[in-house]
């Protein structure tokens, strides 16, 4: 979503780098655009055109395209052995399909794997399950289609 100050238009267009997009345009104030698939990760600059009008809408505005799911930090980083813990997973890339949170392993215990809710792409949440014994385990995110691990971080549990 973008915002800023727009005369009413039958066709909006949005750009990022060379790849294009319809924009719909909901009210005078906020335009939506499509992200479209990019080649390759990285920084692009998004420009907005006004194709009823035949101009492009003035500012510099950047995108950058991650290559996958990258894990910054999790809140809190511990929680009780009985589960129940809203973990928040800060990071890139978090809307990259939907996502699992697999709490690891620790002393030969079994994994456990709950499904995460991507609230944005920089923000996921996800439940603790029980933990079998107190410690610290590895929280891993992973991509359900593919059921592979993308990142993680250590959390411990009391």
């Amino acid at each position: 979503l973008l915002e800023g100050v727009l005369m009413p238009s039958a066709r909006m267009r949005c750009s990022f780098g060379d790849a294009v997009s319809d924009a719909d345009q909901l009210g005078d104030h906020l335009l939506s655009c499509s992200l479209p698939p990019a080649q390759t990760p990285g920084v692009v600059q998004v420009s907005i055109a006004d194709l009823s009008r035949g101009g492009l809408l003035s500012g510099v505005l950047e995108f950058n395209y991650t290559d996958g799911v990258t894990v910054i930090g999790i809140l809190p980083s511990s929680g009780f052995v009985a589960g129940g813990t809203t973990v928040s997973v800060f990071g890139e890339g978090l809307l990259n399909g939907p996502l699992q949170c697999r709490f690891g392993q620790q002393h030969g215990t079994a994994v456990a794997v709950v499904q995460g809710l991507s609230i944005s792409h920089s923000l996921l949440t996800c439940l603790s399950p029980p933990q079998p014994l107190p410690g610290s385990y590895e929280l891993q995110l992973i991509l359900a289609s593919e059921g592979r691990a993308v990142d993680g971080a250590r959390a411990t549990f009391l």
